[in-house]
Order: C-alpha cells, then structure tokens, then sequence
C-alpha cells in the first residue's frame, strides 16, 4: 500500500467531519492511532507530480500519489476515479473487483504448483 502525508493529511481533516463523527464512534486519540497505524503500515511516497486530471483536487493527489509510487492499481470507492477506470498505466477499480484479481492470481499460482 502506498500513500502520501498528502492523503493522510486529507483523511485526518475527513474524520473529523461531523457527519462522519456523528455516524461512526471514535475520538481524537483513535484518528491519531490511525493515522500512525497507516504510517507504519504503508510505504510513504513524497514529492508529487503536480497533476490536475479530475474535478477534485484531493482525486488529484491520490493518482498523483500512485503516479509516483508507479503502482498498477488505485483501489478505491471514489465515484469521480472510478469513472476515470484508468489513468495512464494505473487501472482504478472497487476494493470488490481487486480481491477478484488478487484471487484469481492466486488460483493461477495454486495451480502452476500443483502441476509441477
């Protein structure tokens, strides 16, 4: 997983909107665990490519953000990037769709090693 202080800075600012605070239950203390949790768990892109592609600038960041990490796929449920479906050579699909692909990858590596 790939991501910027950009977009971590944009999830920060998008929890604590009202409307999600008031959906969901959590405090300040669990945005900032979170937050370093995506830290340690991603690899940290910087110096972006200034990009403007869609009506949303924060769309912008996050191809900008896969542009950099050269990735093949924006995972995502974004109604704008997915109408996108591809970007250059970075494909934009459902959390649903990837597991497709991850799993059928996997099948395809479960048999070549069974048949040896």
């Amino acid at each position: 997983m790939f991501l910027s202080e950009e977009i971590l800075t944009e999830t920060e600012h998008t929890l604590g909107y009202e409307r999600i605070r008031e959906r969901y239950t959590y405090t300040d203390d669990d945005v900032a665990d979170f937050l370093n949790r995506l830290r340690i768990a991603a690899i940290l892109v910087d110096d972006l490519p200034p990009l403007t592609v869609v009506r949303d600038p924060n769309d912008d960041m996050v191809i900008a953000t896969a542009q950099r990490a050269q990735t093949a796929y924006i995972v995502t449920r974004d109604r704008d990037l997915l109408t996108l479906q591809q970007y250059e050579d970075i494909t934009i699909i459902t959390p649903e769709a990837f597991i497709a692909i991850v799993r059928e990858q996997e099948a395809s590596r479960t048999e070549g090693n069974s048949e040896t």
